[in-house]
């Protein structure tokens, strides 16, 4: 998702959280397994993005899949 919108600094800008904390959600590192991020964080990434990345695979894992119906996302923007 981060790729989607251009990299860790173009990501911090568009969501509430520096791009150092944005680098510790994506890290792989041991130390940082615990690190995740939160949902709003997800939500104003998956919006800069212009597409639902993340809702898609949480929806796919859980055995369903994610369809848009349009008049559910006007006025529904937080960032």
């Amino acid at each position: 998702m981060l790729a989607a919108v251009g990299g860790l600094e173009a990501a911090a800008s568009y969501c509430r959280v520096s791009k150092t904390q944005l680098g510790r959600y994506a890290s792989l590192s041991p130390a940082d397994a615990d690190t995740f991020a939160p949902i709003d964080v997800v939500r104003c990434l998956e919006t800069a993005a212009g597409q639902p990345i993340v809702t898609e695979h949480l929806a796919a894992d859980a055995g369903g899949a994610f369809v848009v119906i349009p008049q559910a996302r006007a006025g529904a923007a937080i960032c």
